[in-house]
Formats: structure tokens, sequence, C-alpha cells
């Protein structure tokens, strides 16, 4: 039987409502123009490859820190702990640099800023752009890493429209 791939397709509404199934990571994407933060709460990144190191991360070209890390090449990814809930409610309650407390950040590579205490911080140079239609899917290679391991916590996950974590067994 032929399928009219056409006639195919689901609303903006069905989709976000399956997406909000799927249980996934919350991650803190900052950069900076050289004077101030800027930054956006970002459930889609993932990792690339290992040879150079890359991840992927998708930023809605809305987001007021889309066009900055653009323009300077230059982002983190900041994974949150489930202990950082407040840092995502700070990123959805305030914009621009209010979303950031100083005495919870560092500069990385280029000023960027990163999260001293997050699950881990990945200071990045952008590769590479791809449209994504709403989003730009940015390629970034890793320049420098912060990775706490001493962090009792796991990993702050976003399912269903709302905060969760999971306990992380450790080995």
């Amino acid at each position: 039987m032929q399928t009219d791939v056409d006639s195919m397709g689901i609303s903006a509404a069905v989709f976000r409502d399956a997406m909000a199934r799927f249980t996934t990571s919350i991650s803190a994407v900052t950069t900076t123009d050289g004077t101030s933060p800027a930054g956006v709460l970002a459930t889609s990144v993932c990792s690339l490859s290992a040879a150079p190191p890359t991840i992927l991360a998708c930023i809605n070209k809305e987001a007021s820190v889309h066009d900055t890390i653009v323009r300077c090449g230059v982002f983190a990814v900041n994974l949150l702990s489930d202990r950082q809930r407040h840092i995502a409610e700070r990123f959805i309650s305030e914009s621009g640099s209010a979303r950031f407390d100083p005495s919870t950040w560092r500069a990385g590579p280029g000023g960027v800023p990163m999260l001293a205490e997050s699950v881990a911080s990945l200071a990045c140079r952008l590769l590479a752009l791809h449209e994504g239609y709403s989003h730009s899917i940015l390629v970034g290679e890793i320049v420098d890493t912060i990775l706490d391991d001493a962090l009792d916590g796991s990993p702050l996950l976003w399912h269903r429209r709302g905060f969760s974590s999971a306990l992380v067994p450790k080995t």
C-alpha cells in the first residue's frame, strides 16, 4: 500500500505533547559578547563525536542568546544537577545578565560563562551552524571542561513539562 507522504503530518500541539513525554536533561547554554553574559535553558543537547570532541545544541532562533552565539562564536553547555533547580528557575524568570549570579559562574575560554558546580560544563568553539526550521543546530568543538566528580547529585531532568530527577547509582 502506497502512503501519500504529503497528506501525513501532525499539529504543533500534538508534536509538543509527544515531545513532553521524553525525559531529557536540562542544560544552561551560555555565551558572552565580552561585556555581559547571556544564556538559555536547553533540552536538545547531545554528543556528536569524540574525535574531535564535539556536541550539538539546538537553540531557537528567537532566543535572546542565539545571535550572540552566532556572532561571537563561543558557547558553553552547563549540565545542571538536581540540586540546581534554582538556577533553572532563575533562567526562566529572569532575562539577560540577571540570569547569572556571579558567585556561581566563572569565565571560561573567550569569557564564556561556565558553572563550576554543574554535573559537567563544556566550553565550545562554534564549528558549524545548521538550519533546523525554528532552531539552529550548533556544532561545538569542546575546548575546556569542568567535571565535578565530588558533586553528589543527579542531572536535573525535564519530563511532561516539569522538573524531575533520577537517582544515578554510584559505582
